[in-house]
Formats: structure tokens, sequence, C-alpha cells
């Protein structure tokens, strides 16, 4: 006797949850892209400003490499259609990639910049990324991390240039980028500052040098527009330095730094001297699950001031931090020890054995959401943002921001109820799954909607008494 096979998934409403999903959160959306500058002679301009960014936004909801692949994806009027009811701006055809970039190339960044910036307070107003608050101190979690985007013989804007012995000069472009981040998996990208060659220009330059001094400015420009804002910090182990610290203490924020050896080897000793001597507090928990696999956890912390490289000048002021770490080993049901792992954080969270687990399950190890899951979809399971789609003046900048925007949208998309409530109102039956493990990942979403978009209608419902959660676990 045959199984009964399983209802195809209902892929036909994946772009309407899209643009369903835009004016639900983002009522504003189209007309505030409506208000940025245009620099082409006026009277000759065939596509509008809305039109080119929905163009641009589709590109990135169908995951297509290329504008060449993309001028032959969008070629039908059904198409056509779909980018006018996204935006609410009618054409004749769907504008291509060159006509995109080149008004992108003109576009100063800091329109794209205000609008995503918007949207992400948009929704922290509105209590829809309470996911990525900690229960410590109550502070909103930001992961701060870089990741290079692409390298080229060719010159390009917006990148930093690095001379090989063999005397050629190779432009890379890498980018720091800010992110809400959740224990659970939510990113929500916030801000981002290309790396790149400043006044002192030197071509044997360090990247971590040049991340530093983004990460600096960066954070500076989040102080200074939302004054505020309590958050943590979430670095990496290159950030584990005066400057950085003091500028977080001066801000008035938390900060949780992977600790790496070498990296201040003053700290390095003293830190070593503590766990020898041990003095220092410690809590061990151990959990047995029904196959009789045993996880013992050592937890280690202990106060320390970070009073090393620039705060040993006239000026400087001794940091208060704190050491922890956590130690993870896996015994199976004989006893036999069969996977260890370690973190070591330094922070500035106040630790204590009724919150040191605390820490570590909700800040202590959720920064590799934005590199791990964040920056590993972006560029392998989604919005390939290590292609080059524009280089010309400001077009790199705006095409990763674009795509940053077109990510958040994709997240409110896949991570949460959104889509299972629109298939309900459809259909009057909801799904089993969640959108992501439905299509089988992301590159079948994303076939969907190119599907959605050159054979099927958007179409929009009244959203406006849904209450969506996140569905992360």
């Amino acid at each position: 006797m045959s199984r009964n096979q399983s209802p195809k998934p209902p892929g036909e409403h994946v772009m309407s949850a899209y643009g369903n999903i835009i004016n639900h959160y983002f009522p504003h959306f189209w007309k505030d892209i409506g208000k940025f500058s245009d620099s082409r002679v006026q009277g000759r301009c065939r596509y509008k400003r809305e039109n080119l960014l929905a163009t641009e936004f589709a590109r990135c909801f169908s995951s297509l490499q290329s504008h060449q692949v993309m001028d032959a994806m969008f070629s039908g009027d059904q198409t056509v259609e779909n980018i006018y009811r996204l935006c609410g701006e009618k054409s004749d055809q769907v504008a291509r990639g060159d006509t995109i970039n080149y008004y992108l190339k003109s576009l100063p960044t800091k329109h794209l910049r205000s609008l995503l910036d918007k949207m992400v307070f948009h929704l922290l107003k509105n209590k829809c990324i309470e996911c990525c608050r900690e229960p410590l101190a109550n502070t909103l979690l930001i992961g701060a991390d870089g990741t290079g985007l692409r390298s080229t013989k060719v010159q390009i804007s917006h990148s930093t240039t690095k001379k090989h012995r063999n005397g050629k000069f190779l432009y890379h472009q890498y980018v720091l980028l800010l992110a809400f981040v959740s224990p659970n998996g939510v990113m929500v990208p916030l801000a981002c500052e290309f790396i790149e060659n400043g006044k002192d220009y030197n071509p044997e330059f360090k990247k971590q040098d040049c991340e530093h001094k983004a990460e600096v400015k960066t954070f500076k420009s989040l102080k200074k527009h939302h004054p505020m804002l309590p958050v943590t910090m979430l670095m990496d182990a290159l950030s584990l330095d005066y400057t950085i610290l003091d500028l977080c203490r001066t801000n008035g924020w938390k900060f949780c730094i992977s600790y790496r050896k070498d990296v201040a080897k003053g700290l390095d000793k003293e830190i070593k001297n503590i766990l020898e001597s041990m003095k220092c507090e410690k809590k061990v928990t151990l959990t047995t699950d029904v196959n009789g696999t045993t996880i013992r956890k050592t937890y280690k912390w202990s106060k320390l001031s970070y009073s090393y490289g620039a705060a040993k000048k006239k000026d400087g002021i001794a940091i208060p931090i704190t050491y922890a770490e956590m130690e993870c080993k896996t015994y199976n049901q004989k006893n036999e020890e069969v996977e260890k792992t370690k973190y070591e954080r330094i922070t500035n969270h106040k630790l204590n054995s009724g919150n040191i687990e605390a820490f570590f399950k909700y800040i202590g190890r959720t920064r590799w959401v934005e590199e791990n899951q964040g920056f590993n979809e972006m560029k392998n399971l989604g919005l390939n943002i290590e292609h080059a789609y524009g280089s010309k003046g400001e077009a790199s900048v705006n095409h990763f921001l674009i795509q940053m925007t077109a990510f958040l949208i994709m997240q409110l998309a896949h991570k949460t109820d959104f889509f299972d409530k629109v298939v309900q109102a459809f259909s009057d039956q909801g799904i089993q799954k969640e959108i992501r493990k439905l299509f089988n990942g992301l590159a079948g979403i994303a076939q969907f909607f190119l599907d959605n978009l050159r054979n099927r209608l958007l179409e929009y419902i009244d959203t406006s008494q849904w209450r969506i959660k996140w569905n992360t676990t």
C-alpha cells in the first residue's frame, strides 16, 4: 500500500507575503524612497526612483547573481505589472541593470542608510525585536563584525589597497556591519561602514587596523543618532583594545568581547595567574538526558582591570572588566569524554553565581549569529553579497545597503509566522512547518518568488489586526 504524498507547498503566496510584509511593518517605505534625491536629467527619465529600487529588491528576493540574468528573467509583462503593484509606480517595461546602476552611482548613500535606520527603529519602537534583548541588564544585543566582499586588480571605490611582493596592487572591499542579534538566530542589520584607505594612506595596510577605525567611527555615529539606546556590543577578539573599551565606557554601553591569547599580552599573564591560583569564582552544572549523555559545564569568572596600551598614558583610565569562561564537556553512557568546547569572554556585565549561566546562554554565545548565520546566508544562501553588481561612484555601497534592507525583510518573512497567516488568509489552511523547512531552504523560496513574479499577480490583504511572533527556537 503506497503512502499518501505530502501536499505541495503553497509557493504561490511567497511574493504576496513579501509585499504584505513591507506594507504591514513599513507603511511609508515607498514614500520615503520617493523622497530620495535624483541627479538624473529630469524630463528624460523613463523610470522613477521607486520603480528602479523595486526592481533591485525583486532581484535580491529572487537570488539572481547578476544584472544580466535579471534582465533576461524580468522581461515579461507579468513582471512589469508586479513591479508596479510592489512600488505603486507604473512603467511600460522593467528597468535594466545598467539603468539601475546609473542612478545608484550618483545617489548619496545617506538616503539608503537613513531608510534602513528608520525601518529598524520602527521595529524597535513597536517592540518587534524584543527577542534581541538580554535579561541581565535589559540591553539590546548588537553584533559588530567585518567581512570581505570582493577583491580585484582594477581600482574600485570604497576599497583598501594592498601592495604585494611582486609590486602589483590588489583592491579589496571590506565592510563592517552592525546588527541587532538574538540567541535564537534573528539578525536585523542596523548600519554599515565600508573599510577604506583614509587620509594617511598606506599600501601596506593591515585589515584589522582599518576595521578598528571603522568600528570607532560607526560607534560614535550610533551614539550620536541614538544617544539613549541601551546596548551590549558583541565583538571579536580584535576589538580587545583600550580605545574601544573606553568608547563603550563613555557611551554607557555594555560589551562582550571574545577573548583570544596574544591580543593583549599583559592581560594574558594576569588571567593565567588568576586561573592557576584559583582566585576566581567557579560554578559547575551537570545535566543528563534520557540517552544517558551527560553534559558538564564549568564556569569561571573574575574581576580585572584593563590598564594596558593607551590606558598607561597620562589621561588614561583603567577600565573595570570581568573575565569569564565556560568549558563544556560531553560524556557518553560509559562516562567517556566525546566532545569538548570552551568559550572565553571579556565583559563589563556584573556576573555572579546566579546569572553566569544566563550570561553565556543569552550573551556569551550570541555573536556567532552574525558571522555563522548572517554572513553565511548573505554570501552563500541568498543575497550573494560577494558579487559586484555595481562599482562606480556610490553604487557598491548603495547595492550593499539595498541587500541589507532586503535581508531585513527576508528575516521578517522567514523567521516569523507571517507567511503562515498569509496562507491562511488566502486558503483557510495553515502550514505545519516554518517557511524555510517548507521550501527546503532559501534557494527554494527565491525560486518560488521568481516564479510568482513572472507568472502570478501580487495580492494585498488587510493585515492591520495581525499579531506576528518570531518562530525561531
